[in-house]
């Protein structure tokens, strides 16, 4: 099975800087291969740097620095909308130990090298069959990628002197035999009250809340002690006990750096080894109700898989759109593959499809 790693033109990081990705890139794998789906892309910043104020840039920090949002939309809308923290945040939930978090960056007034890589995995170790959540180049390069840098001053008393240069990895992989991948989206919005209903529209793999006073940290929340949500039958539960279950289910976390261990993420559900997309909580609005509003710049952040475009299915099929509907497609069910007419539309909207 072919596998490559291709890469972006390069970009120069400025604050504020709103940059779409020329994606044309990915283009040559749609022609050299039968197949070619995304495994992972990779946010990559390296260079040297200069900064004001003798202030150490943890993990997060440089997360912020290298981007303030990065958006992923396809014909059917978001599919990407994350800061560079929640990225790192998904990425500890998506691979535990297996992510390194980058080493502290101390501040200088010299030049000093820099470099960070922030993943998002398409093929997770968790809840996966084979090659269900990789999404076909096609469906990248038929959208739009916009990556957005951080304003000049990312963390208090630290300045960005000189850029960086920025680029998008992106890991492909030829599958071979066609088929149309689970529809994945990683989505982060606001949470400024102590209870809200959040539009989630699909099957739920993790989602979690977390706050961040700019200048500071990401805030601890070990005073919020009990979680409520009429959505997912919580009652009552101590935030010690979902934080318990998240770490006996994920086992390889990296007990050091996984916030969610050190009380600044509060986890409401998360991906574990047997997990399954027909086993997902199918959820249009989340509740959750904690003790009071979380503190300046809370908020929730969710994975979902969501139905696919028609549209695109077929083009990751290989088939014209007017043929799609009427071709004999199958989806594989936890009783072996099934033909996509035998199973409700809903659930063949959510699972990976191909012909046969």
């Amino acid at each position: 099975m072919a596998k490559e790693i291709l890469r972006s033109r390069p970009f120069t990081w400025s604050p504020n800087a709103r940059i779409p990705i020329d994606l044309s890139f990915l283009e040559a794998a749609l022609s050299k291969y039968r197949s070619p789906v995304l495994e992972s892309i990779v946010l990559r910043a390296y260079g040297t740097i200069v900064t004001s104020g003798a202030v150490t840039w943890e993990n997060f920090d440089q997360c912020a620095a290298v981007c303030s949002n990065f958006l992923w939309r396809d014909k059917r809308g978001e599919r990407i909308n994350l800061t560079g923290r929640e990225i790192r945040i998904a990425a500890q939930m998506e691979q535990g130990a297996r992510f390194v978090d980058p080493s502290d960056q101390l501040g200088t007034t010299t030049n000093t090298a820099f470099e960070l890589n922030l993943p998002i995995t398409f093929h997770p170790q968790r809840s996966r069959r084979r090659a269900d959540f990789r999404p076909g180049v096609a469906e990248m390069v038929s959208g739009e990628v916009i990556w957005t840098a951080a304003p000049t001053n990312p963390i208090t008393a630290s300045t960005i002197i000189n850029g960086l240069t920025l680029e998008l990895h992106a890991v492909v992989t030829d599958e071979v035999v066609r088929e149309a991948a689970s529809r994945m989206c990683w989505l982060g919005v606001n949470a400024p009250l102590a209870e809200d209903y959040y539009m989630i529209d699909g099957a739920a793999r993790y989602a979690f809340m977390y706050a961040y006073n700019s200048g500071s940290d990401l805030t601890s929340l070990a005073t919020y002690t009990e979680v409520d949500s009429t959505t997912l039958d919580l009652v009552d539960v101590p935030r010690s006990a979902l934080q318990q279950q998240y770490q006996l289910e994920t086992m390889s976390l990296d007990a050091t750096n996984d916030e969610v261990t050190r009380n600044r993420v509060i986890p409401l559900i998360w991906p574990n080894l047997d997990q399954k997309t027909t086993g997902l909580r199918d959820i249009n609005k989340l509740h959750v109700r904690l003790q009071g509003a979380l503190p300046t710049g809370g908020r929730i952040v969710y994975c979902t898989i969501t139905d696919r475009d028609p549209t695109m299915t077929a083009v990751s099929l290989g088939l014209p759109p007017a043929e799609a509907a009427a071709t004999v497609k199958r989806v594989p069910t936890p009783k072996g593959s099934k033909a996509t007419g035998t199973v409700p539309l809903s659930v063949t909207r959510k699972l990976p499809i191909r012909v046969g």
